[in-house]
């Protein structure tokens, strides 16, 4: 699903979806870095902002749908799918 978000948005404008896609990579690549226990700190606080996110009228769909595949999207936590 966060493959989809990011395609969505990167229909919006080329050059927009190559840098969105560049950031992307850049953060997959910082969170690798991360030791088990980081990754899994850094998931529980992820977790926490998809909660207060669902809670939140104004949050919007896809930051949500963001936040709650954020995890398993990046491989903080195995992906169940």
């Amino acid at each position: 699903m966060l493959a989809g978000t990011v395609d969505e948005l990167a229909g919006l404008d080329d050059s927009y979806g190559r840098e969105l896609m560049n950031v992307l990579e850049s953060v997959a690549a910082e969170l690798e870095k991360l030791t088990p226990d980081e990754r899994k700190l850094f998931a529980a606080h992820v977790d926490a902002m998809s909660a207060r996110a669902a809670a939140d009228p104004l949050a919007s769909t896809e930051h949500r749908k963001f936040l709650a595949e954020f995890p398993a999207a990046f491989g903080l936590i195995e992906n169940t799918d």
